[in-house]
């Protein structure tokens, strides 16, 4: 106030006059704001909310197809009379998977497109390794076998995060091919089922389409790993980098 009553005339009519000009300014700035400005937000966060929740509906519905299909195979008669020791002697199993198992595993190949790779393991030592069936044992020593059998037994079924495809020795090689796995037990004991799947099943409309008219959809691994999106190139190396710091 002080400071005020010794400033000169001439400076008191300036700031006089720049306070009177700024409150219809401000008043102004606000009522642009409120009328233009914060319902173009709204909308644009609104359509932000739909598309997610679009995307969201996408993955479920497709991993309610996908655990489908893996339930009615690992619960199929057929398939579990093939892993019982019982039913088989070392001469008759090789028959059963000849005109039994492989021709199942060939139709549902060409029925389930969106899925990548069908993968067994088995504690039977009788069956013979292929491209479909692999013996645990030779496994059991890996962290991501251990961790299967731990969720299994507590929840019934597993799904694995986006992984680099594995070989399993010198079958089925899909190293390089980032998947997920859905893993469930057979009825007999030390059996279970993996099916592979490709992020694009469950993501391929991120790629295709972009968010409102310029925006970019991505979905990454915890790491900050890039597993699917529309986003520009170069912005994966900052999306790592985002989720390093956060971590």
């Amino acid at each position: 106030m002080k400071l005020f009553q010794k400033m000169h005339y001439k400076s008191k009519l300036i700031l006089c006059y720049l306070i009177l000009v700024s409150i219809p300014l401000s008043l102004s700035i606000v009522l642009l704001y409120n009328s233009i400005i914060k319902p173009v937000q709204d909308n644009a966060m609104k359509s932000i909310e739909s598309r997610l929740e679009q995307e969201l509906h996408t993955v479920s519905s497709q991993m309610e197809k996908l655990d489908k299909v893996a339930y009615l195979l690992s619960t199929n008669t057929t398939v579990n009379h093939f892993f019982t020791p019982e039913y088989y002697d070392d001469l008759t199993i090789i028959k059963a998977m000849n005109n039994d198992i492989l021709p199942l595993m060939s139709w549902l190949e060409a029925s389930n497109p969106d899925i990548f790779q069908y993968h067994f393991f088995t504690g039977n030592p009788s069956i013979p390794e292929t491209s479909f069936f692999h013996h645990c044992g030779s496994f059991q020593e890996e962290t991501w076998m251990q961790e299967m059998q731990t969720e299994v037994s507590r929840a019934g079924y597993y799904w694995e995060g986006a992984h680099s495809g594995r070989s399993y020795r010198r079958f089925g090689n899909s190293q390089g091919q980032t998947v997920y796995s859905l893993f469930y037990p057979l009825l007999t004991d030390g059996n279970y089922l993996e099916i592979c799947i490709r992020p694009s099943v469950f993501f391929g409309s991120l790629e295709a389409l972009p968010i409102l008219s310029s925006g970019s959809l991505a979905y990454t691994t915890l790491e900050g790993n890039l597993v699917a999106g529309n986003i520009p190139s170069g912005t994966a190396t900052s999306l790592e980098e985002l989720f390093s710091k956060v971590q």
